[in-house]
């Protein structure tokens, strides 16, 4: 089973990666996952590159063998990775191309409430077509938000922003090139252009309090 994508996400997660794009026949949401449950079913590198040994990149339209669709009880869009097949470049894509296949999400609550985590009881309450984990959004008045960590000397990025009629404070970005070049700002809060678009994902359910955590997967800026 081969899936053709647009890779919108491609965020650090357990120290490998949370990867996911669109399908280019369907604009349906794919999330690419691996069977090693220790790392909360991430992606390794090692099993990304393609045959050049180049890394994909956020806009890459690429072609990964996959094993079956293994949704879960929050992550509708899972797709187990074929770690023998090799992921294959076949594209590159425009911001405007990705919104030609896959038209900005609209949610009355983005992932079912205002907060910026999500109780799995709620999640388990909703019907389960209607349950996802990934979505493309046009946030308004974003604010980045630099503090300092509360158990470390690493810096907190996060951010906040009008969307659909409600704020959502406090989301965690795991954008690497986002964090790459807010991480030497000073502490503080920065506005960022409102030509951006968000891809958000639903975290895993973090243990201590059987909650998903809202995150900024990827900043897509000037489109």
């Amino acid at each position: 089973m081969d899936k053709q994508i647009i890779l919108l996400a491609k965020s650090k997660k357990m120290g490998h990666y949370c990867t996911a794009g669109i399908d280019i026949a369907t604009g349906e949401w794919i999330r690419i996952v691996s069977e090693d449950a220790s790392i909360q079913h991430a992606v390794c590198e090692c099993h990304m590159r393609y045959e050049s040994g180049a890394v994909p990149q956020v806009l890459d339209i690429i072609n990964i063998g996959c094993q079956r669709h293994s949704p879960n009880e929050y992550q509708n869009e899972n797709y187990v990775l074929n770690p023998s097949c090799t992921w294959e470049k076949i594209g590159q894509a425009s911001i405007q191309d990705v919104l030609r296949i896959h038209p900005i999400d609209k949610h009355n609550a983005l992932f079912y409430n205002y907060n910026h985590k999500v109780s799995h009881e709620v999640i388990q309450q909703t019907e389960s077509s209607l349950r996802y984990s990934l979505a493309l959004i046009d946030p308004d008045n974003v604010k980045i938000l630099i503090e300092p960590k509360q158990y470390n000397d690493e810096k907190s990025i996060k951010v906040q922003f009008w969307y659909n009629g409600s704020w959502y404070k406090y989301i965690r970005v795991t954008d690497p090139e986002f964090l790459a070049r807010y991480s030497s700002y000073d502490y503080g809060v920065y506005a960022l252009s409102d030509d951006v678009l968000f891809v958000m994902s639903l975290g895993d359910a973090y243990s201590n309090e059987n909650s998903h955590y809202k995150l900024v997967a990827t900043v897509l800026e000037a489109y």
